[in-house]
């Protein structure tokens, strides 16, 4: 969860993804996020950055599709 930089609106940063996971997939990772949680967000530097507070969305829908997901509640 990050706020700095970003005019106090929250961002969660989705990080830490293996080398092998190509950079379409991630897009493609990206798309399905934002479709599911209702909200925008983007992929940059390999980090994918979901606008809003909902945490507990992402990590449901990340443990879904198979990642182990830390460090958000």
């Amino acid at each position: 969860r990050e706020t700095a930089h970003r005019g106090g609106r929250t961002v969660i940063v989705i990080h830490d993804f293996p080398a092998s996971f190509s950079e379409a997939a991630l897009e493609d990772l990206a798309r399905d996020l934002r479709h599911a949680i209702g909200c925008g967000g983007t992929v940059r530097e390999r980090n994918i950055e979901m606008q809003g507070d909902q945490p507990a969305k992402i990590r449901a829908f990340l443990e879904k599709a198979g990642f182990q997901v830390a460090g958000v509640s």
